[in-house]
Formats: C-alpha cells, structure tokens, sequence
C-alpha cells in the first residue's frame, strides 16, 4: 500500500494513521486501503511501520493504538475525511479531543458515529459546512463539555434549543454563524455554560437578558458585533464572570458603568470601542482586574489615573491612543509585568518611568516617540526587572 501523491509522510497526521491501523484489521472502510487480507490490529500496525508512519516518533504498535487521546487533521487531509473515516474513530478507546475543522461533505449521518466514541469531550468543527441537521445529531452526544462551531454559517437559531440542552456542555463557540438574538433565548438559565462566544453574528443588546440568567459564566466574547452594552444592566448577577471580549462594538462609557456591578472581571478587552476617560473611571472600582486591552479608543492621560489604584493589573495595553509621558506617571506604582503604547505619544520619559516598574517584563512601544537613545538608557534604568525586553 501507498500513500497518496498528495500526502506526504512528514505531513501525514500520526493521530489517524493509529485509527486506520485498528480499524484495518477489523474489514471497516477507511480513507486508506487496508492491507490485503490483514487478520488483525498487529498486522496493520505492522504495515504502517512498513511505510515508515511513526506515532511519537516510534513505529506504530498494537500497544499505541490505545494512546491516541486526541485527533486533528492537517489541511491537506482534512477535506478528505469521510462519514466511513469517522467510523474508524470508536476503535481509539481514549479518544477525547476530535477537531474536523475544514472538513468537507461530512453528513449527519457520519457524525452520529461519535455517540460510540466514549471518552470524547472535546469536538471542533470549524469551517466544516456544519448545519442545523448537524447539530441535531451533535446535540445528543452527551458527554461533550466543549464544543467550536466557528465559521458555520448554516447553524442557525433553530439549533440552539439543543444545544442548549446538552447537560455536559460548558463551553460553546458560535462565532460567524447564523446564530441571532432568537437564538441566544434558548440559552436562559442555562445551568452548565461558562464559556461563551458569539462574535461576528447578529446577535444584539437584546440577548443578553438571557444571558444574565446564566449564572454559570465565566468568559463572555462578542467582539464584531452590533453589540452597544445598553444590555451590561442585566449582568449584575453573574457573580463568576471573570473576562470580556468585545473588541470592534460600540461599547460606550454608559456600558462599562453597568460593569461596577460584576466585581469578579479580570480580564476586559476594550480593544477598538467608544470609550474614554469616564470609562476608566469606572474600570478603576474593579479590583479584580489584570488584563485591560484599550488601544484605539478616546482615552487620555487623566483618565489613567484613575486605574493607579488597581493594585491586580498586570497586562495593560494602550496602542493607538493618545497617552503621553505624563499618563505614564499614573502607571509607576501599578504591578505590570507587560505594557504596550505603540503609536502614542509616549517619548523617552515616559518609557524610563515604565522600566523603573520592578515588575515589567515587557514593554512594546512600537512607532511611538521612543527613540534607540531612549530604550538604552531604560535598559540601564536602577531597579528594572533583569529580564526586561523593550520592543521599538
């Protein structure tokens, strides 16, 4: 037996090799021949080590089929896979983590052979022509806790009602899908979500009433979106909820107000939004915070003032704004171990103010006004964290 012409064996995936060895003893069809007449696992295990195809670097074995934990499909391979290749998959009794991503004519009837995969709790299937028939197989695989459906535009509202319902679930991508506010309703008191992303879909303000009810949550992301935050007034309860993606909206000072009433926010990603120095304001009465992402927005140095209380903050990102050295000022006492002021009007000053932070790690001041006379002295700076990297 050959591999195809357009596989080759340094870019075969390992993972499925494994799967098609125990499959090929057993008569099931495959994405590759058996080998004639082959009588058992070891006998294909045999020939795949023939072809010189190595799972962690050693010839396959009948003792590695039962390794195999977790399988992904390169881009060569993925548009390949078939329903009959998904069958092979129940053979792997510790399969846990399958990413069909890019896969291309996988029917519904292929996926309902993942309900004989007993350890899988893991599924990807980005970009892989998904639809709502799909998901009405997907939705019965109870054991799934993680579950990516990026790029599938044929999900639609009509989908969340299962999906809704799977008891295991706890985390659920539906970026760039069909998915809209009608949708988003099935997901109200939902009991097992903590992570949760719809970015680049039509969903609004208008869901997150429900999703306030899902006290479960940990990490909400809805960047790309038509969200405005008008909806932040009904998060108050999400006690758990840790970090927010909504990078590219709306999201204006009224918004990151109503956030005051969720405590537990670290990580915030502010990136490209509406707001300015009142915004900070009230990212300031969050003492949780570590991470605050707040390039391209209207804020000033007066506002980051207002954030030198926030004794937590770690990584601080300000590209694409219009701080200048004296805002730095208002960062000296702060913990960083990363910064970012590309295109500011941050100069030489500011940064020796950044690289007196014993705690920086790292500073990326990229086309703003540091110069290379600038990063030398910072690098001599007493105090400064010895392994300090500034990037200009």
């Amino acid at each position: 037996m050959s591999l195809p012409s357009h596989v080759t064996r340094r870019g075969f995936n390992k993972s499925l090799v494994t799967a098609l060895a125990a499959a090929s003893a057993l008569g099931v069809p495959a994405l590759f021949p058996a080998p004639a007449r082959a009588q058992d696992a070891a006998a294909a295990a045999a020939r795949f080590a023939e072809l010189g195809v190595k799972v962690r670097n050693q010839p396959v074995t009948v003792e590695t089929l039962g390794d195999v934990q977790s399988l992904s499909f390169g881009s060569a391979i993925a548009p390949q896979i078939t329903d009959a290749d998904i069958g092979l998959f129940r053979f792997l009794p510790r399969l846990g983590y399958v990413a069909l991503d890019s896969t291309r004519g996988i029917t519904p009837e292929g996926l309902a052979q993942l309900a004989d995969v007993p350890e899988l709790w893991r599924l990807s299937l980005r970009t892989s022509e998904m639809t709502d028939a799909h998901m009405a197989v997907v939705s019965g695989l109870s054991r799934v806790r993680g579950l990516d459906l990026t790029m599938n535009p044929g999900v639609t509202d009509a989908a969340m009602p299962g999906l809704a319902a799977m008891p295991a679930l706890t985390q659920l991508t539906l970026d760039a899908t069909g998915v809209t506010d009608v949708g988003m309703a099935a997901l109200e008191g939902n009991r097992s979500l903590q992570i949760l992303s719809f970015a680049r879909t039509g969903v609004t303000d208008a869901a997150f009433a429900a999703l306030g009810t899902i006290r479960t949550l940990q990490v909400l992301g809805f960047n790309d979106t038509r969200v405005n935050g008008s909806g932040f007034e009904h998060l108050g309860g999400l006690t758990g909820l840790q970090e927010m993606g909504m990078m590219n909206t709306a999201v204006d000072n009224v918004a990151v107000w109503y956030l005051t009433r969720v405590p537990s926010l670290k990580r915030l990603f502010l990136w490209n939004t509406r707001i300015g120095d009142d915004a900070l304001v009230s990212l300031g009465q969050l003492p949780a915070l570590e991470v605050v992402y707040l390039d391209r927005t209207a804020i000033t140095d007066a506002g980051l003032a207002s954030l030198s209380g926030l004794t937590a903050l770690r990584t601080l990102w300000l590209n694409g704004t219009a701080v200048s050295d004296a805002g730095m000022a208002h960062l000296a006492g702060l913990p960083l171990t990363s910064i970012q002021i590309g295109q500011t009007q941050v100069g030489d000053a500011g940064l020796l103010m950044l690289a007196a932070i014993p705690t920086l790690t790292s500073i990326n001041c990229s086309r703003s006004l540091v110069t290379a006379e600038g990063v030398a002295a910072a690098m001599d700076v007493p105090g400064r964290n010895a392994t300090l990297r500034i990037s200009n």
